[in-house]
C-alpha cells in the first residue's frame, strides 16, 4: 500500500516508475528478456516482494507465466525470470550470486535464496527433483 497524503492506493509497476525505480533486463539475441532486473534506490528497497499484486499482475503479465523465480541478493536489486525457462534461470541464478558477493563487501546482502512463486504462494527454492517435478505438475498446486 502506498499513503498518497490523502489515503492509502495500492503500489503497482506505474508507482515504482514514477519513483524512479529502473527496470531492466539482459537481452541476447533473443527477442524477449532473459531475466528482469529492478533496481532499488534509498526509498524504496527490496521489500517489494511482499507486495502480492506487484507479483500477481504486473509480473505474471510481464513473463506470460504464473511460475516465477525470483532474487534478491541485496537491498537495491530484485531480479526474476520464467521459472519455465531453465536456462534463463540459470543466468538469473548466476548474476543474482554474483550481485549478493559484491552487495555482501558492501554490507547491503539480502540472501542468496531464490525463491519461487506460484498461483499467489511462495516457496523456497530447494534445487531438488522432487520440489521441480511438484512445481511442475499443475495439478497438485
Amino acid at each position: 500500500m502506498l499513503d498518497n497524503g490523502e489515503g492509502f492506493e495500492q503500489l503497482t509497476k506505474r508507482h515504482l516508475i514514477e519513483y524512479g525505480v529502473e527496470f531492466e533486463f539482459d537481452e541476447q539475441e533473443t527477442e524477449r528478456p532473459l531475466f528482469y532486473t529492478i533496481n532499488f534506490d534509498d526509498n524504496l528497497n527490496a521489500s517489494v516482494m511482499l507486495i502480492e499484486p506487484f507479483w500477481r499482475i504486473d509480473v505474471i503479465s510481464t513473463v506470460n507465466t504464473d511460475l516465477i523465480a525470483i532474487s534478491i541478493p541485496a537491498m537495491d536489486i530484485c531480479l526474476f525470470t520464467n521459472f519455465r525457462e531453465q536456462e534463463d534461470f540459470n543466468l538469473m541464478r548466476g548474476m543474482g550470486q554474483g550481485a549478493y558477493i559484491t552487495a555482501k563487501s558492501k554490507e547491503r546482502e539480502v540472501t542468496e535464496k531464490i525463491y519461487i512463486h506460484k498461483n499467489g504462494e511462495w516457496f523456497l527454492y530447494l534445487d531438488t527433483s522432487e520440489q521441480l517435478e511438484e512445481l511442475f505438475n499443475e495439478e497438485l498446486i
